[in-house]
């Protein structure tokens, strides 16, 4: 008999797919020596990946003039994929505080969570979608797996192209110009890193002065004894709240461990609604990661064997055929390629996140069906302010990510685009279809479950509507209506001035507009 996917067990799939990028937030009370080693560990992984970066960037001028459409084609989808890894990494820093906020939520939900809860998050969500992200993850290990095992099939020496003008395969002038390399290398962006850090502490600085301005008038907003008094805090709150949303920062601590905190004491009924997401969704997003790890593990593992020094097809301006550099530059670009898995197991963990905010959004709405008096009403409403704050802090964690994935793939998409109005091999031209479902996949993970979250949010007011309210008290009445307006705002992901309500209408928009062409 096939073991089931649970709430609790998808947590624990999420922690171990993003264990290689040390994304997972930490909990509360942990000592400042280990939140200084994940923040070093993070700036290495930056590092790292710019010097990837570099390389295919100096392959990518270099030959820029062959006709090696494949190679080319190769090198640039890389280097996109390479740029989201910087682009994630920069919104987990800029958001962590958020993003530990809301997870933290989701534990709580999953520790203390009733049986009814874990009934409809079962059936609704784990069960439902638990398929695809389990696919998608494992597919994203897979693809990474068979970058390296490529070079086999090929015949290719190495899966970087590396080409030097100059011979340092000699003691001392190969130990001289691997470190020169390596200080031409770390000076421009160590340089870099300082001016951004810089720039950062002082708009953090000015986030935290426009945050506190916010605090101190939410008070006197509310407390405000005069129309003057009450309509200038109001602008002075609006001024703060605008200011403060230009990097999102320092609203409330800790997003991951509500949802753990949940999960730990989820009931039986809310542990069955979790328990239906999980069936829905488990497979795909667990092959999806599983795949993204699989395809570096590959890509390492097949380079020796077909006499390709590296596993990706990168240019370096030096001679990288004698060791140790070789072995250097190999388990660099071998590192580096599981850090671009878990950076795309990153969109599996955000997915979670949103599915997490959709199962608390049905188990209040069959809350709201079946209370029986004033007493239960009211505490469906409050639990509903809750699940709209936790949902809000969500949205802001989601959005920063979804951008630069939705970025990442319309740009990949392009280039293989472009690829397809050439004259290409069936091999290749397989090849890229099957690039267009990876990038797809991408954005999918992000568009279901906010699909999902629009419905559910706009449902609450259907389900307070078909309570028979007519038949009810006018204090029942009066509690309705205040569910009903709250629900009237549905709640979507979209960046302001960039791209729309991410949902499922989003993602086929291009197909849509094309017909009506």
């Amino acid at each position: 008999m096939q073991e089931r996917v649970t709430l609790k067990k998808t947590i624990a799939i999420m922690k171990l797919s993003l264990f290689v990028i040390w994304f997972w937030p930490l909990p509360l009370g942990t000592s400042k020596c280990k939140i200084l080693c994940v923040k070093l560990y993070q700036c290495i992984c930056i590092l790292m990946t710019i010097g990837v970066i570099a390389s295919a960037i100096y392959g990518l001028v270099k030959n820029k003039n062959t006709n090696d459409l494949d190679s080319f084609m190769r090198s640039l989808f890389s280097l996109v994929s390479l740029c989201h890894v910087i682009g994630n990494i920069w919104c987990h820093l800029i958001i962590y505080q958020q993003l530990q906020y809301v997870t933290l939520k989701m534990e709580n939900f999953c520790a203390l969570i009733k049986p009814h809860e874990e009934t409809i998050v079962q059936r609704e969500y784990v069960d439902k979608y638990s398929n695809f992200y389990g696919v998608c993850i494992s597919l994203f290990y897979m693809r990474l797996f068979g970058l390296f095992i490529e070079p086999v099939m090929l015949d290719q020496p190495l899966p970087t192209a590396a080409e030097f003008p100059f011979d340092a395969s000699h003691q001392p002038l190969r130990a001289i110009t691997y470190a020169g390399e390596v200080a031409l290398t770390v000076r421009p962006f160590a340089m870099v890193t300082v001016l951004f850090a810089t720039v950062a502490l002082i708009t953090f600085g000015l986030v935290f002065i426009a945050v506190s301005i916010i605090q101190c008038n939410f008070i006197a907003y509310y407390n405000a004894k005069t129309a003057y008094l009450y309509i200038s805090t109001y602008c002075i709150y609006t001024h703060g709240a605008f200011s403060s949303l230009i990097v999102p920062y320092n609203f409330i601590n800790n997003i991951t461990f509500e949802a753990e905190y949940f999960c730990n004491s989820v009931k039986p009924r809310e542990e069955v609604v979790i328990q239906r997401y999980i069936d829905k969704c488990a497979t795909f997003y667990g092959v999806s990661s599983i795949i993204f790890y699989f395809i570096v593990v590959a890509a390492c593992a097949i380079a020796p064997i077909v006499h390709q020094p590296f596993p990706m097809l990168i240019e370096y301006p030096f001679d990288v055929y004698y060791e140790p550099l070789k072995t250097i530059i190999y388990t660099h670009q071998a590192i580096v390629g599981f850090i671009v898995s878990g950076q795309l197991c990153l969109n599996t963990f955000v997915a979670t996140l949103l599915w997490f905010a959709s199962a608390r959004l049905e188990i209040i709405t069959e809350d709201l069906r079946t209370f029986t008096n004033v007493y239960q009403l009211t505490k469906c409403i409050k639990e509903h302010q809750k699940i709209l704050e936790y949902t809000a802090e969500v949205i802001i964690v989601a959005r920063c990510f979804a951008l630069t994935c939705i970025c990442c793939s319309t740009i990949n998409l392009i280039i293989i685009g472009v690829s397809f109005l050439t004259n290409q091999s069936l091999l290749l031209r397989f090849k890229y279809t099957f690039m267009i479902l990876a990038c797809l996949a991408e954005v999918f993970m992000f568009a279901w479950p906010a699909e999902r979250l629009i419905f559910l949010s706009n449902d609450i007011s259907q389900a307070a509507f078909d309570t028979h309210w007519y038949n009810q008290s006018d204090e029942i009445r009066k509690l309705l209506q205040i569910i009903m307006l709250r629900s009237q705002k549905v709640v979507t992901i979209a960046v302001s001035c960039i791209t729309p309500s991410i949902s499922f209408n989003y993602l086929t928009s291009v197909r849509e507009r094309e017909t009506e062409i």
